[in-house]
C-alpha cells in the first residue's frame, strides 16, 4: 500500500478522525493532511519513527507495507525487505531503476539501490538471485526458446557449477556497467526457494574478488 493508503487504513482500523490520529501518533496535523491528500509520497524518518512507536512495529516492517504497492507480483519480497531495511536506516532508496544495457539495445533493471547523501553518494546495489538468473537467461532465450529451469540451462552449460559461476560473473558485469558511481556494496537477496544459492555463496567467496553480500529473507 502507498503511504496515503496506509494512513487511511490506520485511521479506519483505529476508528478515529485524522485530527485524533495526529494527536495520538504525534505526527503534525499538517503532515497527516498532506499524507491523506497524497502530497507526501514517501515517509520522512521522523514520520516513520512516530508511526513505528504508534503501531508498535519496526520501521522496516511499516516501510515494507507502504512500498508493496510500488512493485508487481514477480518482484522479490527478499529485495523489498532489504530495501525497506535500508530506507528505515536513513538511506535514500530507489526501486526498479532502469539503466542502459551494454549487452543489448534495451534497458536493464535492478531490484533497487540505496545511498546516504552524507556518505558521498556511495551506492548499495540490490538484486535478487531469482531476478539475476532471469535476466541472465534472457541472453539465451532467442536461441534456446525454453523456460528457465534445470533442463534448459543444461543445454547451454556443462554442469551446475559452470552455470552458477556464469550467472555470478554476469551479475557483476551488470553492476560494473550500470553507471552507478562509487558502488560500496553489491547485495544479492534470496529466500528458501533458491536451491542453488549455497554454491553461489561458496563460489563467490573463493573465486570472485569483488565483495558480494548475500542476504536472506
Amino acid at each position: 500500500m502507498s503511504l496515503t493508503t496506509y494512513i487511511h487504513k490506520l485511521k479506519d482500523e483505529k476508528g478515529i478522525s485524522f485530527r485524533q490520529l495526529a494527536i495520538e501518533s504525534k505526527i503534525s496535523y499538517g503532515n497527516i493532511m498532506d499524507i491523506k491528500n497524497n502530497r507526501i509520497a514517501f515517509p520522512t524518518d521522523s514520520i516513520l519513527s512516530k508511526l513505528s512507536k504508534y503501531v508498535g512495529k519496526p520501521k522496516e516492517e511499516i516501510l515494507f507495507d507502504i512500498l508493496q504497492d510500488d512493485v508487481n507480483e514477480s518482484y522479490s519480497k527478499a529485495s523489498l525487505h532489504y530495501l525497506s531495511h535500508l530506507g528505515a536506516n536513513n538511506y535514500t532508496i530507489v526501486i526498479n531503476p532502469n539503466v542502459p544495457d551494454p549487452l543489448r539495445t534495451q534497458m536493464m533493471t535492478f531490484d533497487g539501490y540505496g545511498y546516504k547523501k552524507r556518505s558521498g553518494n556511495t551506492f548499495t546495489v540490490v538484486d535478487s538471485w531469482s531476478h539475476i538468473k532471469k535476466e541472465h537467461w534472457e541472453m539465451f532465450k532467442i536461441k534456446y526458446n525454453t523456460p528457465l529451469d534445470r533442463d534448459s540451462w543444461t543445454e547451454v552449460f556443462i554442469n551446475e557449477p559452470m552455470y552458477v559461476s556464469n550467472v555470478l560473473y554476469f551479475a557483476l558485469f551488470r553492476v560494473q556497467n550500470s553507471g552507478f558511481n562509487n558502488v560500496k556494496e553489491f547485495v544479492i537477496t534470496y529466500d528458501d526457494q533458491d536451491f542453488d544459492i549455497d554454491f553461489a555463496m561458496k563460489y563467490a567467496d573463493i573465486k570472485i574478488g569483488t565483495h558480494i553480500k548475500f542476504i536472506k529473507y
